[in-house]
């Protein structure tokens, strides 16, 4: 991508993709952050999902050498919150690996692999 941080993609997706596209787009929050050490962006919105109606969702970027990683939550706003949690840590097991692939192991212990260095999720420490 031309940007250059998690925060000016995330004003790329807003400006350029959630409100010509996204049907009833809302803005509810947008922040910094990080998520394993490694640079991230948060944007929180509502919009119309042509499947369940009105839904919420959050998409968080995550920064690593020179490209950015988007993974996106949505439930319906009765459950968005229920779920948080329990994303909040698959968010946090995930880990992305050098793009010369192969076993990489982290900081915190936990094994990785993959082939093309995207991102992988953690092995539980034993």
């Amino acid at each position: 991508t031309y940007q250059q941080t998690p925060g000016d993609f995330a004003t790329f997706l807003i400006d350029d993709w959630y409100i010509k596209n996204l049907a009833g787009f809302r803005l509810i929050e947008e922040k910094p952050t990080s998520v394993n050490g490694r640079p991230t962006y948060i944007i929180v919105y509502n919009y119309t999902d042509e499947n369940i109606g009105n839904a919420l969702a959050m998409d968080i970027i995550i920064e690593h050498l020179d490209n950015f990683y988007l993974l996106t939550y949505t439930a319906e706003p009765s459950n968005y919150y229920n779920y948080l949690p329990i994303i909040k840590t698959i968010v946090n097991s995930f880990d992305i690996e050098d793009s010369t692939g192969g076993i990489g192991k982290d900081s915190t212990g936990g094994i990785g692999e993959d082939s093309t260095g995207g991102i992988v999720q953690k092995q539980p420490h034993e």
